[in-house]
């Protein structure tokens, strides 16, 4: 493993962002304007990295350079109560190492908010991405990544959309709320057949104003997730990860003056399988974020959550669990800096053996305003993983220089 700096991939890289810097640079002179009620916003974000771990693997690590292109364009704009906005963007990352490790992914985004009277809202988020994991991640984590050859590809559909009654002035808000999620694997089917999955789910919340800045909250939701491609059910056998879900959690929010805003809830949630060889589970759930700014120019901000996610294979699904510590500092008008340090834990809830990750993540970064619409920055991460099984622990660091341009 070396450090050893791939000429061809920095050159390949400076085209890309002296080609992103003059097509911003064009757009400012006026080539990219508003169309009537309509606003365009063209960014792209371009990325050089150094990966010591492509991996993820504990021993006999692969090294590589890595070129991102991220283009974007955001097409707003409103008409009296109702605004709209739909996002289309791509990214594209080539391995100068590795070409089978190359991807495409692209995404659609649509928002719209409508405002029926001052205190009626109706919210609206529709999205499409084709997506991808990286090998040594997600379903390919551990020695699986050596079983494939490139990485999982998948298709993500998504919809949320939010009823509010009430506003930030009432005493009482009150939220309704539904989504729909299908995930769908698109390659190496024989691996990836049984993870594709639906879920369905609603919820609500009621907000109650009890001090000049203080809420305090009750948030309930239910639902299920139905795998598509589920396998014969065979008696005393794990076979479908089916399931139905309920969450009940009471909580605060607060912005008390400009220096330190937050939410934090907590309660309990439980899980039935559909399967009955799989066992159900019952246990605290809880979110916490909170900023805290002493200063106009620093802020530290402390999140931490539990939350349910899909397995990867082991188990019947992964308990999550994480705390995040960041700050950041404006040194001048043009310069920022962040500071970070996490630590997380996934159980992989009845997997044989017992499989338990405890994950740790540090990094910084410094971020330099060239031009208005113009961002120069590096950022250096580190992640790792103790596991009780072995082939899944690994460390890895990246370090990045990136551009972000937009008007």
């Amino acid at each position: 493993m070396g450090f050893d700096i791939n000429v061809g991939a920095v050159i390949n890289s400076g085209k890309w962002l002296g080609i992103s810097t003059l097509t911003i640079a064009c757009m400012q002179q006026g080539l990219a304007a508003g169309l009537g009620n309509l606003d365009l916003t063209p960014s792209v974000a371009v990325e050089h990295a150094y990966i010591d771990n492509l991996y993820y693997q504990p021993q006999s690590q692969v090294d590589s350079w890595k070129t991102t292109v991220a283009p974007a364009l955001e097409v707003s704009g409103d008409l009296r109560s109702f605004s709209a906005s739909v996002t289309v963007s791509g990214e594209k990352g080539v391995y100068s190492d590795s070409s089978d490790d190359d991807y495409l992914d692209t995404s659609l985004l649509f928002k719209s908010n409508y405002e029926l009277n001052h205190s009626n809202t109706i919210q609206l988020q529709v999205s499409r991405d084709a997506g991808h994991e990286d090998r040594g991640a997600g379903l390919s984590d551990g020695p699986v990544a050596f079983l494939v050859d490139s990485p999982i590809e998948y298709d993500e559909s998504a919809l949320v959309a939010k009823y509010i009654i009430g506003s930030e002035s009432s005493r009482g808000k009150l939220v309704f709320r539904g989504s729909f999620l299908e995930k769908e694997y698109t390659n190496f089917e024989r691996l990836t057949d049984k993870h594709s999955y639906e879920t369905v789910f609603g919820g609500t919340s009621f907000y109650l104003r009890v001090g000049k800045g203080i809420r305090l909250l009750i948030d309930g939701q239910a639902g299920s997730t139905d795998y598509i491609n589920d396998p014969d059910a065979v008696e005393g056998l794990e076979d479908s990860f089916d399931r139905q879900f309920k969450k009940l959690q009471l909580g605060a929010t607060w912005d008390l003056t400009s220096k330190t805003q937050g939410t934090i809830k907590a309660g309990y949630r439980s899980i039935d399988f559909k399967d009955h060889d799989r066992k159900d589970f019952n246990g605290p759930s809880w979110e916490l974020n909170a900023i805290w700014k002493p200063y106009t120019y620093t802020r530290f901000q402390l999140t931490s959550l539990q939350e349910d996610r899909e397995s990867t294979g082991e188990g019947s699904f992964v308990n999550f669990r994480e705390t995040r510590a960041e700050w950041s500092m404006d040194w001048t008008v043009r310069m920022t800096s962040r500071l970070f340090i996490g630590l997380g834990h996934k159980s992989f809830e009845d997997s044989v053996p017992n499989r338990e990750d405890d994950l740790t993540g540090a990094g910084m970064s410094i971020e330099y305003e060239l031009r208005r619409w113009l961002d120069l920055g590096f950022r250096a991460e580190h992640s790792a993983v103790d596991s009780t099984i072995d082939v899944y622990n690994f460390e890895r660091n990246q370090f990045t220089v990136y551009v972000n341009a937009s008007i």
